[in-house]
């Protein structure tokens, strides 16, 4: 009886809160970007971050709305020049950590892994992918608004309605009403001396954090009218209301704008249909003629009881097959089901893969049959089967306008099909990530991230994935302009946990930023892994700022355990590339990017060489007359008091280098084996401590490992 009379109170609920609405829509919808961008007329890249946000908006048309707060130093005006700063900027841009410009905050959420600070705001690599994180999201409430403008009194007045579809779990929440300006000309750095200044913010009809909404549960609805005295020298006409409500000072649910004088929007945005959900991880490990599943929940977020189509779409090889199971029915295609709402409704995916290796991407969809208009909801599935050899490409945009490390895949595929590779693929960031959470990463041995450049390069969860997969073994190849000195140099880019990966995983320290002027690179001849590889140019690949080259090639030198292969203009003083070991597994740093390498040969053989040398260990790739080579690599005696002789002989003479290394990978010996077909050493190690070291022999046949233990 109780559950009933909840019922009905909370039928009449909404049904008064919806009969005193007039303008916003009561459907569910998903959320609109907010973008408050923080910048300023001295900024010289800043051109580039309103580039950056305008693409944003176009892409999505009616779905984002953009703040531009000019505030910090940049934005104090000299003697001339326009000056757009407000009484809300300082507060907004400390709350959002800013620390360079320009940076921006999408819906004031906190994006940790690409955080510029400690707080909200991101470099303007980050927006459109954060972007595409926040639209697909549910918003709990909707708003909309109608302004009006008083041409003689130039008072402008804004009625507002925000209605709660689903509640806030804030008791509390924040409405902010922007007013701005378009097409304002002046000053701008790196723009022109006339540059059309846009979505300025000129002022908060709310105040600085905005008016509060106090009732912020399920079908509560908020309506208030605010005013503005309008400035004379604001053109009307150029200038926009935009309205949106934050849970507490951060994280805005949603946003919409209008034109100022007779404007008007309903907050409609996208209708939401309901969630398709994994049960675990939407990835999953595969092999030949073996099933592979995936269980997802589906769910409607409509009232009463609809029709779906659910579709399963692949591009997987032709010798794989999928279907997905329904209430215990197979399909292969498509279905339609019923299903009531916010009722979970299971569905397994099944996945065969054939003799093909290859990541097999599938999407599962979800499209209304009475509501045509609403877009499907999609979830994508991956199941990878043998696939040993990974290309891996970083998350985010390039450092200047335009481009993704995705554009450089094709340099990677053509090395590795050079080498006669077939069992590669590439692949995103966010599916390695679900990949590695799943445990579908067993197969895959050999890693080639390609970093290129972004900020961060490296964040404390994509190098705890990474030194996992080195830590059991796997080989990584990592490439990147300004990994480096985003590292070590930067101000904003570095985390004590990336320091440490780049110093005891990639073996390398950062020596100098570098410029266009290291436009060549040399490989030392001397090395037995590298020796052999073609020099080449290497070219700006990342265009001009204000006339500038946007080429910055990391110098770096090598630790202990490290060996630097390649060097800038044939100066030892400069290296490029560093290679080194970490336990079983074998890496590969390049200070540049793959495709700044000028002649596409050395490209390839270089990728080549690389891909050699991490196989060069496996049974699989080692000749008949090769594999005796453990037999005939001894210590003598083994354990020892310190003294201890090192014994080699070799079926195949080549050039071949021995290694010692501590139990902290530090190299403690090296000496390079010159043609020798049989090698002695006697070594005295009594003034180093008692422990285990590891004996390191490589040729271009094989690698060999030995433990040594010092017992004193």
């Amino acid at each position: 009886m109780r559950k009933t009379l909840f019922f009905v109170y909370f039928l009449f609920s909404i049904t008064f809160f919806v009969n005193a609405q007039t303008i916003v829509v009561t459907n569910t919808q998903l959320k609109n970007v907010v973008l408050e961008e923080f910048t300023g007329i001295y900024c010289g890249y800043c051109p580039e971050g309103h580039a950056i946000a305008e693409e944003i908006d176009s892409i999505n048309p009616g779905r984002v709305v953009l703040v531009n707060i000019h505030t910090g130093s940049f934005a104090v005006p000299q003697a001339g020049d326009p000056d757009f700063q407000t009484a809300f900027g300082e507060a907004i841009a400390n709350d959002a950590d800013v620390t360079g410009y320009p940076s921006g905050s999408v819906n004031r959420h906190l994006f940790p892994e690409w955080s510029q600070g400690s707080g909200i705001a991101m470099s303007r690599s980050y927006w459109a992918e954060a972007s595409e994180i926040i639209l697909p999201e549910v918003s709990p409430v909707n708003v909309g608004f109608t302004s009006t403008f008083d041409t003689t009194t130039r008072e402008l007045s804004v009625y507002v309605e925000a209605y709660y579809t689903l509640g806030s779990p804030e008791p509390t929440n924040y409405l902010n009403v922007a007013f701005l300006e378009n097409h304002v000309f002046g000053y701008q750095s790196g723009g022109s001396a006339n540059y059309d200044h846009k979505h300025i913010l000129r002022h908060f009809l709310t105040g600085q954090w905005g008016e509060e909404i106090t009732t912020t549960s399920q079908g509560s609805l908020f309506t208030g009218t605010f005013t503005y005295t309008v400035p004379a020298e604001y053109v009307i006409e150029n200038c926009d209301v935009a309205v949106y409500i934050s849970e507490t000072y951060q994280e805005i649910y949603t946003g919409v704008q209008a034109v100022a004088d007779g404007g008007a929007n309903d907050g409609s945005t996208v209708l939401f249909l309901g969630t398709m959900e994994p049960t675990d991880y939407a990835v999953a490990a595969g092999s030949p003629t073996s099933t592979s599943s995936i269980l997802i929940d589906i769910e409607s977020a409509l009232s009463g009881s609809e029709d779906f189509k659910i579709k399963l779409t692949n591009d997987a090889p032709s010798d794989w097959s999928a279907t997905f199971t329904i209430g215990g029915t197979d399909y292969s295609d498509s279905a339609i089901v019923s299903m009531d709402g916010f009722v979970p409704v299971p569905v397994e995916i099944k996945v065969i893969p054939g003799a093909t290796p290859a990541i097999g991407n599938y999407l599962l969809s979800m499209k209304s049959i009475s509501h045509v208009d609403a877009p499907e909801v999609q979830i994508e599935l991956n199941v990878i089967s043998e696939i040993t050899d990974l290309i891996l490409h970083n998350s985010g945009t390039f450092g200047s306008v335009g481009g993704q490390p995705s554009d450089f895949d094709a340099d990677f595929v053509a090395g590795l099909e050079y080498a006669g590779n077939t069992n590669h693929a590439s692949i995103t960031y966010k599916i390695f990530k679900n990949a590695h959470l799943a445990n579908a990463l067993n197969g895959i041995d050999h890693l080639y991230f390609n970093a290129a450049w972004v900020f961060p390069v490296l964040t404390d969860e994509n190098v705890e994935i990474l030194s996992n997969f080195i830590d059991n073994g796997g080989n990584l190849y990592i490439s990147g302009q300004d990994l480096a000195w985003a590292t070590w140099a930067s101000d904003d880019y570095w985390t004590t946990n990336t320091r440490e990966f780049f110093t005891n995983y990639l073996n390398a320290v950062y020596q100098d930023d570098g410029s266009s002027a290291n436009n060549n690179f040399v490989a030392d001849t001397s090395d037995i892994i590298f020796g052999s590889l073609s020099s080449s140019n290497l070219i700006n690949i990342y265009g001009l700022s204000s006339g500038s080259p946007m080429m910055f090639p990391d110098e770096i030198s090598a630790t202990d355990s490290g060996t630097v292969f390649l060097y800038y203009l044939n100066n030892t003083s400069k290296g490029a590339g560093v290679r080194s070991t970490v336990g079983d597994a074998k890496i590969v740093y390049l200070g540049f990017d793959l495709p700044m390498i000028e002649d596409e040969n050395v490209r390839k053989e270089l990728i080549k060489i690389t891909h050699d040398w991490f196989h060069e260990a496996d049974t699989s790739n080692i000749s008949v007359e090769n594999q005796d080579f453990n037999a005939s690599l001894n210590v003598f005696p083994n354990p020892s008091d310190g003294n201890f002789s090192i014994s080699l002989k070799m079926s195949k003479v080549s050039a071949s280098e021995i290694e010692i290394f501590n139990i902290l990978g530090n190299k403690v010996f090296d000496e390079r084996i010159d043609n020798q077909e049989y090698y002695q050493k006697n070594l005295d190690f009594e003034d180093y401590p008692s422990g285990i070291y590891l004996l390191k022999f490589s040729s271009k046949y094989q690698v060999l490992n030995k433990r040594i233990i010092i017992s004193k």
